[in-house]
């Protein structure tokens, strides 16, 4: 037992050297036969502002990211350079979804960390359409009022309109003169120049015997529209 002991001694150290010269060998040997391959974007599906992702992953990938960007700029490994719309952690799935997207051309990819490697899938491509609801008129247009007979008692007129829809403010112009300019203004509005934004009629007491002239100016979508010129006479 004392000699099975004594060279026990000898032996251990010997066994731990070996041991030390072959296991980093085994463990490349190991390492080398770890390997991934870049994740296969499938097909998407999009639903109005929706998009569904889908993907094969790797095998052997310990982490997985998805990246979804509005520019297509890469960086040298691949990976999108800007992941303004998505960057997320994606290990155990093989679908995402993201709602709500505006309108407009997005880019995906698949990256994958494994086997002291970093593969990145190839570039996807999607486009979120506009909807009807979506669409925004750029054109603004107005339309000019529309004149109503005047009413007349004594010295008394009440006057009214149909409104621009499109107008933000509305102004009524009550002349003695029926000069206007190459608009339709005005040029001497000597009896009334008020704000009617949000009446549809006015009246105008005590005048004078005399003919008068009227128009309805409408402001709106950056324009202004002069209504006909209108006409009454007190006797």
């Amino acid at each position: 037992m004392a000699f099975k002991l004594k060279n026990l001694k000898y032996i251990l150290p010997v066994f731990i050297v070996i041991l030390l010269i072959i296991y980093p060998k085994v463990q490349n040997r190991i390492s080398s036969n770890c390997t991934i391959v870049p994740a296969v974007l499938s097909t998407h599906n999009i639903d109005g502002s929706t998009v569904n992702l889908s993907w094969t992953g790797s095998v052997n990938s310990k982490k997985t990211y998805l990246n979804v960007s509005t520019s297509k700029s890469l960086k040298p490994d691949g990976s999108l350079e800007v992941t303004d719309i998505v960057n997320d952690v994606v290990t155990n799935k093989n679908s995402y979804s993201k709602t709500n997207l505006s309108p407009g051309t997005y880019y995906w990819n698949i990256v994958i960390d494994g086997c002291k490697q970093r593969k990145v899938s190839s570039l996807g491509t999607f486009t979120i359409q506009s909807t009807t609801n979506d669409t925004v008129d750029t054109v603004c247009t107005i339309e000019q009022a529309t004149l109503n007979e005047p009413e007349i008692e004594d010295t008394t007129v009440t006057l009214s309109w149909t409104k621009s829809k499109s107008a933000k403010v509305t102004y009524i112009n009550i002349s003695s003169s029926k000069e206007v300019d190459d608009d339709g203004v005005l040029q001497k509005v000597d009896i009334a120049n008020d704000v009617v934004t949000d009446k549809k009629s006015y009246t105008r007491e005590n005048l004078p015997p005399g003919t008068y002239y009227w128009n309805i100016a409408s402001d709106g979508c950056g324009q202004r529209k002069m209504s006909e010129l209108g006409i009454f006479t007190i006797q």
